[in-house]
This record gives structure tokens, sequence and C-alpha cells, in this order.
């Protein structure tokens, strides 16, 4: 998807104020509250927010989808919940995160792929298959 919209001047490609991440942090966790420029970064756009343990950033994407990114996350747990919004609706992205996901998963696959090679690939999936009740078929080379 081209972008030529985006300006290259700020993060994400677009400016992203502090008054569009309040009305974000409103529509998505009932207040802003604590919202502030994030001290760690000395970019334009990025913001945090913190509920006790649960640590919120807002900024725009980095990797060009002309969206905001929201993520939520503990810092005792080894996951955050990420979301994509569109700058001038709030509204959510979901074409964005599955794209996304999609790319995330590719990779893994590739990694597997070329790291494993492909003999401990064909066992993996035999295994996953007889896991499902799945009898594999096996296909002889000529």
């Amino acid at each position: 998807m081209a972008n030529s919209h985006l300006s290259t001047r700020y993060p994400g490609g677009f400016r992203l104020t502090m008054k569009t991440a309040k009305e974000l942090a409103r529509q998505e966790f009932g207040t802003a509250v604590g919202l502030m420029r994030d001290p760690g970064t000395n970019l334009d756009g990025y913001f945090v927010m913190n509920f006790g343990n649960l640590a919120i950033t807002i900024r725009p994407d980095i990797r060009m989808s002309g969206c905001i990114e929201v993520r939520a996350g503990m810092s005792t747990m080894n996951h955050n919940c990420v979301g994509y919004f569109d700058p001038a609706t709030l509204e959510p992205r979901y074409d964005v995160m599955e794209r996304y996901e999609q790319e995330e998963n590719q990779d893994r696959l590739e990694q597997l792929v070329f790291g494993a090679g492909p003999e401990q690939c064909h066992k993996l999936i035999e295994l996953l298959l007889k896991a499902q009740g799945i009898e594999p078929i096996k296909i002889s080379g000529g």
C-alpha cells in the first residue's frame, strides 16, 4: 500500500498531537489521566500513560502504515496488546493488524524452514498431522 500522502518529517509519516492521543486514550481506556509525552524518547508524537503496572504507549506506527499504534502491556508479562487506528477517524484498522500478523507468521515460517532445513520441517509437519489424527501422505521421489 503506497502512502504518498505521508510526510517523512514526522515519525510514522504524520504528526500525532497530544489532543489526538488524549482522544484516542479516552476512547480506548476510558481516561487520558496521566497521558504525557514519552520521556524515554526524543521523538515527536510519542506518548505514555501508566496505570500501576500497566504501561500504555500511543505513537505513530513507524512501519509507515499511516496509523496510530497503541500498545498496552504489563511489566510482569511478556506480551503486549497492540492496536492500529486511523489518525483521522480513530477507528480501528484491523486490516493493518492482519497484515502485520501475516508478515510475522511468514518470517517465523522462513526462519523454521531455512534454520531447521526441509527434512526437519517434514518431520514436524508429520508430527502435527498425526497429533490431529491425520495420516501424512508419503510422496516418493523419482
